[in-house]
């Protein structure tokens, strides 16, 4: 939309008019409201533009201020905050500003979410919990310190997250669920397991055998920010299931409808619809990755913006995939993987020769 005659598009993690605001405005007030007593300031990597903004102004004005990021681990479930792998798709994360990086799990973030609302009548979400806890942890309980501590948030958006991480409020109710919403599901649970859902070696053989176009539908800043396909086509699922929107992602899929395509998004769930929606449009050979953009990084395809996170973790599965990605040097592993994944293309068309360089 950004590039027609008239849009704008802000980019909050690329426009450095977010930590500008804060430069200029969140910065002052820190130090006004304290009288300059501020001796810490804590708070979240989400764009970064809040403790980078207000931190930089801060030790312009008080060098031995200390400047506290607070974070969740890696594979955490609080909405609006990264963790230290995430924060480097925003151009304004700044570890060498950051006096410490404090890191801190789910459970001591809702805990703290709890008490906030509980004993002391503040409604904040589970991301402030996360900068109070950091702050907890950073500073130390002496006379003469003076932290002030970010919350981001209100409690009310986020009633569902702290359903799950707090089931003792909330209690066991089993949902209602409407009759048109389960024939859905049913729908959705017989496309899942049809032949056209692929995991592990079925994702080779098709790529292998139909050469499809292969197309990425998450939202557009994941396709850019995150690891990706190698020669993917980037066609968000709202561009697919709006209207108004096709004309902007117009080229993203071919114009012949018999085209085999192979989609993808982080675990399966969007790639899914999208192959529904496909289908319904007279698309005729489209297939999906189950697991997403997670079995494909497990199956050893080729990928690009190495370097770049695979999704956040959701299970244990997940969760152990993301930390062998983090354990693996990216550049020389992505150019051995694009060569076992070229060699056994050959295999499967019997070529008998191959070089490499």
């Amino acid at each position: 939309m950004a590039s027609r005659p008239g849009w704008f598009g802000p980019d909050q993690y690329t426009n450095l008019a977010n930590p500008s605001a804060h430069y200029r405005t969140t910065g002052p007030e820190v130090l006004r409201q304290t009288v300059g007593r501020v001796t810490h300031f804590v708070a979240s990597l989400g764009t970064c533009g809040t403790v980078t903004g207000t931190g930089t102004y801060l030790k312009q004005h008080k060098p031995e201020l200390q400047l506290v990021a607070a974070c969740p681990v890696e594979g955490h479930d609080i909405p609006g905050v990264r963790s230290k792998t995430q924060a480097k798709v925003t151009a304004h994360f700044r570890p060498e500003l950051y006096d410490e990086l404090v890191e801190i799990t789910n459970q001591e973030a809702y805990e703290m979410c709890l008490r906030l609302n509980q004993e002391a009548s503040i409604i904040a979400g589970p991301s402030s919990g996360l900068n109070l806890v950091a702050a907890l942890k950073a500073v130390p309980d002496e006379p003469g310190n003076c932290a002030v501590v970010i919350f981001c948030d209100d409690i009310w958006k986020y009633t569902n997250s702290c359903a799950k991480h707090l089931p003792e409020l909330f209690g066991s109710r089993e949902p209602q669920i409407p009759a048109a919403l389960k024939s859905l599901e049913k729908i959705m649970e017989a496309a899942k397991i049809g032949p056209d859902s692929l995991k592990g070696e079925e994702v080779r053989e098709y790529l292998a055998e139909a050469n499809p176009v292969v197309v990425d539908v998450r939202p557009a800043e994941q396709f850019e920010g995150g690891l990706r396909a190698t020669g993917a086509r980037s066609l968000p699922l709202p561009g697919i299931m709006d209207e108004a929107l096709a004309e902007e992602y117009d080229g993203s899929l071919p114009r012949d409808k018999e085209t085999p395509l192979l989609l993808y998004c982080n675990r399966g769930i969007a790639s899914l619809t999208a192959m529904m929606m496909l289908k319904s449009m007279g698309y005729s050979h489209v297939k999906h990755v189950v697991d997403g953009m997670f079995e494909w990084w497990r199956l050893s395809l080729p990928t690009e913006n190495s370097g770049m996170p695979l999704p956040m973790a959701q299970n244990d599965v997940e969760k152990s995939t993301v930390q062998k990605l983090s354990l693996i040097h990216i550049s020389e592993p992505t150019r051995l993987l694009s060569i076992s994944y070229a060699v056994f293309c050959l295999k499967k068309k019997k070529k008998k020769h191959l070089y490499i360089k």
